[in-house]
């Protein structure tokens, strides 16, 4: 009970946020697959289909579940796999990251857009966040990605169709173009290449030094 009773203080205290929207997103390319350490969420299997990003093709996206860190997680970037295509050419991307209850998608805690150059095939791109969003415990979330360019062009979002990520599904938005908002989604068949970067909620620290202190102030007494 005492233990308990320090947690919740301690918690009033720091003031945990229950979720924030960033400010902007930085996106960057590379030919080497994010390293999983940490708390992260991802599937970098090997893909054998790609969906189209493209301007007059719907948002694709996927849904993951958080793990059950008591006071939840930040997440700062978003990595996924382009299969083919490649041009050079700049393009627009809107993305989203939205909680979700069954196949329904809530109000966005981020939906920003960013300009970068078409991925070669294989290459994976990072979409970084200026501000990381804070995820519940527990909880079912998801990312879409959409293009919001106003000319078509298109790379393909990988997709492994094994479903090796059990705790989460692809899907894509029933509309086509530059509409992710929509509130409903249709699964696809397996999981996209994704890589989520997570880090416990820093608060998590702070707790656990007042859990320290309070032991040693039982032990001294």
């Amino acid at each position: 009970m005492e233990r308990i009773t320090w947690v919740v203080f301690a918690a009033a205290v720091l003031g945990f946020p229950v979720g924030m929207a960033s400010a902007g997103l930085t996106y960057s390319r590379s030919a080497t697959a994010p390293t999983v350490d940490g708390e992260d969420i991802a599937n970098l299997t090997t893909y054998d289909v790609g969906d189209p990003i493209a301007s007059d093709e719907p948002a694709l996206g996927q849904s993951f579940t958080t793990g059950g860190n008591a006071v939840g997680y930040d997440l700062d970037a978003i990595t996924v796999q382009n299969t083919s295509y490649s041009d050079g050419t700049d393009m627009d991307y809107r993305l989203r990251v939205v909680p979700v209850s069954g196949s329904t998608l809530g109000t966005p805690l981020l939906d920003d857009t960013v300009t970068g150059c078409v991925p070669d095939p294989d290459e994976y791109v990072t979409f970084t966040f200026d501000t990381s969003i804070h995820l519940n415990p527990s909880t079912q979330y998801a990312f879409d990605l959409a293009s919001t360019s106003s000319f078509v062009i298109d790379w393909a979002l990988a997709r492994d169709t094994n479903s090796t990520y059990s705790e989460g599904t692809a899907y894509r938005s029933p509309a086509s173009g530059d509409q992710p908002a929509d509130s409903t989604f249709s699964d696809y068949t397996g999981d996209r290449v994704f890589h989520l970067n997570m880090t416990p909620e820093p608060a998590t620290l702070a707790l656990l030094a007042v859990g320290g202190l309070a032991t040693l102030m039982r032990r001294r007494k």
